[in-house]
């Protein structure tokens, strides 16, 4: 019995420290854990505020000093605005009032107007192609516009094979825009063939690009060497000349060549002429020439 005593003791004691120790690390467990949740909530917050301030910075607003929810709920006042804002400015673009009207009224106007304004673009695109669209809907005239537009395609199409003399009959779109696209190289190249014979030039396998510029060059010597004609003509030298100064050259010696040529039938006829421009000149010589065959008459 003694014994037994003493062993229940013995237990007590040891289980009472072990009971401390638990209790104490419970104590420590529970305000490590309370300890953590503070930490995390705070940077929870800290993050919304940082979407928080974002958001402002986006909306151009200043939430310094505010605490999340009044950030927030200056935020969401920023945004209705900037949305009643926005529709203020669809209904400025559309020609209608909105003023007095909630959102959802303001939207539903603008909705409607938005309709408004694509069928009356769809008429106008219907009565541009000559068709008639009246009472049908929008998907429905939106069709025949489309339908109508891809035969005026065809129809343009089949005026240009025309032109070129080419037959696109059971082509679709594409393969006769490309037959047609090939029949106006042809042409070209015709055209510039044609060039190169008048000019006495060959352009054999050259391709567009080549031809043309050689074309080009051949006209640019063609017409230096018209210069060089009327140069020599008139007894003058343009050499190391450009086009340009060559031509205004020439222009003053044909000028020169004129009043020279007034100048003495001026002499013949006895008259001053001095000090008169061309056109005075020739006026002068030619009321004299009238009096002289008045005077023979």
């Amino acid at each position: 019995m003694t014994k037994k005593v003493f062993s229940l003791m013995l237990a007590g004691l040891l289980l009472v420290p072990t009971a401390t120790v638990f209790a104490e690390e419970r104590t420590k467990t529970t305000s490590e854990d309370q300890l953590q949740r503070q930490e995390q909530r705070e940077e929870q917050i800290q993050q919304r505020m940082a979407r928080l301030q974002e958001a402002a910075n986006d909306l151009g607003i200043d939430i310094s000093g505010m605490d999340f929810e009044q950030a927030k709920a200056a935020i969401e006042r920023a945004i209705e605005a900037k949305k009643q804002e926005r529709l203020q400015e669809a209904a400025n673009d559309l020609g209608i009032d909105i003023s007095g009207m909630d959102f959802e009224q303001a939207k539903a106007a603008i909705e409607r107007a938005i309709e408004a304004k694509k069928q009356e673009r769809l008429q106008e695109a219907a009565d541009k192609l000559g068709i008639d669209i009246s009472g049908m809907d929008f998907e429905q005239a939106k069709a025949a516009i489309q339908k109508a537009i891809e035969a005026k395609k065809q129809e343009r199409l089949q005026e240009a094979a025309d032109k070129l003399g080419i037959d696109i009959s059971g082509m679709d779109f594409e393969q006769a825009k490309a037959a047609i696209q090939k029949a106006i190289e042809a042409k070209k190249h015709e055209r510039l063939q044609e060039a190169a014979d008048k000019l006495g030039i060959d352009i054999s396998g050259m391709d567009f690009e080549q031809a043309k510029a050689a074309i080009e060059r051949a006209i640019e010597a063609k017409k230096h060497e018209r210069l060089q004609e009327a140069a020599d003509k008139l007894g003058i030298d343009i050499s190391g000349m450009d086009f340009e100064q060559a031509k205004v050259a020439i222009e003053r010696a044909i000028e020169a060549q004129k009043l020279e040529r007034l100048q003495e039938a001026a002499d013949k006829l006895g008259i001053d002429i001095s000090g008169m421009d061309f056109e005075q000149a020739r006026a002068t010589i030619q009321r004299a020439i009238d009096d002289r065959k008045a005077e023979l008459d």
